[in-house]
């Protein structure tokens, strides 16, 4: 019987304290690590790949670690992966070209392939090593990179029979020959006898052999043979390519990787191991997504799986390796409720379900932890979750709403919450009011309802028709319900059930598509469209006042983000609008008049440029961005904050010599003014701060890093009466 162990990993082996909280300025990802792709052993390192960057696990000392863009990774999607033991460089190819190796200088990156001016697919496929350089099989050809130079040394592309582009998905080199596995066979060159190999004319196609023409996938060596694998055979080269026998019969082939300790056969029934005597072994079966797989000296097997990440197997004996991170990368949703941001990832952008077995993911204290759907009765698809006092409510897009306090889950059968055809209950929504009733939001000709603190429902019908029903809720500081709906947005009075719609053609809402809200502590409403930003400038009884102002903010003369998609807005505690669009993140200042910062994938960690939803946490300042390749995070600058200085902190404190990034401050008043002097009194720095937090990059007003010493620093409320005296030592 084999026995699971599952190890989560810390951070580069930090602590939980120092996982919790990041500088001011800096990034972290928020990735999962389930879903791997590749595995290579690096003297006494187990490195694994995933969609947005590596992890590795250090046999020695049993760290967990990551490598992302915030590490210094210059992309993401690794589709190749292999380490050079003669040079010591791991070397990583990505799905648009783009090359990284990392040795004991650091990580290097070569963007040739990637800049170039070929039209054709890019990605590559597989990585190899001859003589100190990098053979690169990608999509358009094998193309050989000399690193030192970082030049490609020989492009062979336009292989295919009529000098058409051939795919190269993988190479070895052996006793002079080089061999390729293509789509129409293998092709093999010699690298002695002078053959031009640029020619595709000189290339042998080994036309009376077995492999003739077939789709060979992977093609590797070991115990002196080359061996390949089309999907459902495999082969080895002796005075002719012939097939090896099966031990298990209908296996279809991805992967063939060989070692001193034998040949890795990965399968949709699971990964085989074959010795010399082309013997099968068994080392996992299929009931989970084999991908790749190595035979590490130890004699352990160790495989990336799409669905159990990186695992071990030794003996009777598996274990698993998961940093901590969300259930998945497919984050749709984020909200930030008491001192913890969860994450949904069950729907898309146009809010059709992903029908996954997940529940939702939770980051509290710097850990991130899942709910599964067993520990809410089995609900899947969740959109929204919510508490009260003891009382926590789960909502699912097609389960109805769990009261998760008392365990009692309702639906049509003994509630007024409506199914669809099919029989799904879609809740889409949850709100509190002043009163502590709960007002759901369900896909139905009743698409409001109300359960109040007696328990007793209401349902209400404003004349919606299935082409508007509801996608969010929220409630503002005046007890309105705002429900965007699938076209436009409907705002309730929740005392007297009144209602009010706008659309664009009654209002000057720029699009009846709206994919967020967001409120500011003065209450204007922030609405996000596919075709901009508008804003409530008042929202006071919205519902019976004769007018409402709906604005389109603009900036230098056009309004913001006019034709752009606009997925998400959140206001951080200096009042300043993060926007998540098609193009990046977006900081706009106060009052939308100026572009504080435009964050993409080629200039941050971001690893896609869609940004469907922003979540801050409130009390430290830390931005979330859910991108449709997974969620990073980045410590801004402003906190929520009240009148008065509270428990203030200013952190790192004393500042080290090496340390490079931001001195931060949180716990101030609103909006305050920080002066920082030397003892004597020298002024040496003004600071604005946003909401409660201020940042200071250790300058004086000239740009110089201010010597060592022990500074003051006067903090100032807005209103000029809060006042606050700390220190912070520097030491340069």
């Amino acid at each position: 019987m084999r026995r699971a162990i599952l190890i989560v990993g810390l951070l580069w082996g930090l602590d939980v304290s120092a996982q919790s909280l990041i500088q001011m300025g800096t990034w972290r990802t928020h990735y999962s690590y389930t879903e791997a792709r590749l595995v290579e052993q690096v003297g006494d390192k187990i490195f694994a790949s995933y969609l947005n960057g590596l992890i590795y696990y250090d046999l020695e000392d049993g760290s967990l670690n990551k490598l992302s863009k915030v590490d210094g990774l210059s992309d993401v999607s690794v589709t190749a992966m292999r380490f050079d033991s003669a040079t010591e460089r791991l070397v990583l190819g990505y799905d648009n070209g783009n090359v990284d190796w990392i040795d004991d200088s650091g990580i290097t990156n070569n963007r040739l392939l990637l800049e170039s001016d070929l039209v054709e697919e890019k990605r590559i496929n597989d990585i190899s090593f001859y003589e100190g350089e990098i053979n690169l099989a990608t999509s358009l050809g094998l193309l050989v990179l000399e690193p030192e130079s970082g030049l490609i040394r020989s492009s062979y592309r336009n292989l295919g029979q009529m000098g058409g582009v051939l795919a190269v998905y993988g190479s070895v080199v052996f006793d002079g020959q080089m061999y390729l596995a293509t789509p129409e066979g293998i092709l093999t060159g010699s690298l002695t006898n002078g053959d031009n190999l640029q020619d595709f004319n000189n290339w042998d196609r080994n036309e009376d052999e077995a492999v003739h023409g077939k789709d060979v996938l992977s093609i590797t060596l070991y115990n002196d043979h080359v061996y390949a694998a089309t999907e459902n055979t495999l082969y080895v080269l002796g005075d002719h390519w012939g097939v090896v026998p099966q031990a298990v019969s209908g296996l279809t082939f991805s992967k063939i990787r060989g070692f001193e300790e034998g040949l890795v056969v990965v399968s949709d029934q699971g990964i085989y191991r074959v010795n010399a005597q082309q013997e099968w072994v068994g080392v996992m079966d299929a009931k989970d997504q084999p991908r790749d797989g190595l035979l590490a000296k130890s004699g352990a097997v160790w495989t990336a799986d799409g669905l159990l990440g990186l695992s071990e197997y030794s003996g009777d004996i598996t274990k698993r390796f998961v940093p901590s991170g969300p259930c998945t990368n497919d984050t749709y949703a984020l909200t930030y409720s008491e001192d913890a941001v969860l994450a949904f990832p069950n729907l898309d952008v146009s809010h059709s379900p992903y029908n996954n077995a997940e529940g939702y993911s939770e980051f509290l204290d710097g850990y991130w932890g899942d709910v599964e759907p067993g520990e809410i009765m089995d609900m899947t698809n969740i959109t929204d979750v919510t508490s009260q006092g003891e009382e926590t409510y789960v909502a699912s897009f097609g389960g109805g709403l769990l009261d998760w306090s008392t365990g009692v889950r309702y639906d049509e059968t003994n509630s007024p919450l409506s199914a669809d055809a099919a029989g799904n209950v879609l809740v889409t929504g949850l709100a509190w009011d002043a009163e502590d009733n709960l007002w759901i939001a369900n896909q139905s000709a009743y698409p409001l309802l109300k359960r109040a603190v007696d328990g007793s429902f209401d349902s209400y019908n404003f004349g919606i028709v299935a082409t508007d029903y509801p996608t969010d809720l929220m409630v503002d500081a005046y007890d309105q319900l705002w429900m965007p709906l699938e076209s436009g947005l409907l705002v309730v009075d929740t005392e007297t059930v009144g209602s009010r719609y706008f659309s664009r053609s009654n209002s000057s809402l720029p699009s009846n598509v709206i994919h967020d809200l967001a409120l500011t502590a003065s209450q204007e409403m922030w609405v996000a469209t596919d075709n901009g930003l508008a804003y409530f400038p008042y929202i006071y009884d919205v519902t019976m006042s004769s007018q409402v102002e709906v604005v389109l903010p603009t900036l230098d003369g056009a309004a913001l983000f006019e034709d752009k998609v606009v997925y998400s807005i959140a206001i951080d505690g200096g009042n300043r609008k993060w926007v998540g669009t098609a193009n990046g993140a977006w900081l706009m200042d106060a009052n939308t008049n100026d572009v504080v910062v435009n964050y993409t994938q080629e200039n941050s960690p971001l690893p896609s440029n869609v940004v469907l939803d922003i979540a801050i946490h409130d009390e430290t300042g830390e931005v979330f961005f859910a991108t449709e390749r997974g969620m990073v995070s980045f410590r801004s600058d402003a906190t929520v904050a009240g009148y008065s200085h509270e428990s203030v902190d200013i952190y790192p404190n004393p500042v080290l010599p090496d340390f490079v990034g931001m001195v931060g401050f949180r716990g101030l008043a609103s909006d305050a003014l920080l002066k920082i002097t030397t003892v004597s009194g020298r002024l040496v720095r003004e600071i604005q701060g946003y909401g409660g937090a201020a940042s200071w990059d250790i300058r004086d007003y000239t740009g110089r890093r201010v010597d060592s010493g022990v500074y003051l620093v006067f903090s100032t409320a807005a209103q000029g009466e809060e006042t606050f005296v700390g220190k912070v030592a520097v030491i340069k």
